[in-house]
């Protein structure tokens, strides 16, 4: 399984604490969670890594979170931005939207298979309502 990048910059300890038991519900082995307050530059190895964010009122205000999220795709990463419990309707920042492989719902399952590296992507509000996945430009591998 790829490393899971947790983005805790602009997070409360216990937002922190509940989303790595989200993540353990969806699967994540304890030891493939890593905290992180910075995307650093991709390695060689990286193309499998995951970078979760948490959307809430605080990360989505903030510039820092938002050009993190921009980052992750260098190196083929993949980026995860995931509503809080109990967040209210609304569409994801422009960064989200943009850079994100998937937008999900507090579920687990869902969340399980955005991870997966299988080309399942989910584009959801915080009720689980679908949201019509965005245009992605796509470069052709030579």
């Amino acid at each position: 399984m790829s490393k899971v990048h947790v983005f805790i910059k602009d997070l409360a300890q216990g937002e922190v604490d509940t989303l790595i038991l989200l993540l353990e519900a969806a699967g994540v082995p304890a030891d493939e969670i890593v905290l992180v307050d910075e995307v650093e530059p991709p390695t060689e190895d990286c193309q499998e890594d995951v970078f979760v964010f948490l959307l809430t009122p605080e990360t989505i205000a903030s510039a820092a979170a938002q050009e993190a999220i921009s980052k992750v795709p260098n190196g083929g990463r993949r980026a995860i931005c995931i509503w809080p419990d109990g967040a209210v309707d609304e569409l994801p920042p422009p960064a989200a939207t943009k850079f994100s492989y998937s937008t999900v719902s507090w579920n687990a399952e869902r969340l399980r298979a955005a991870i997966a590296d299988d080309d399942t992507t989910c584009f959801e509000k915080p009720s689980g309502e679908t949201i019509v996945p965005p245009e992605t430009e796509r470069n052709e591998c030579e």
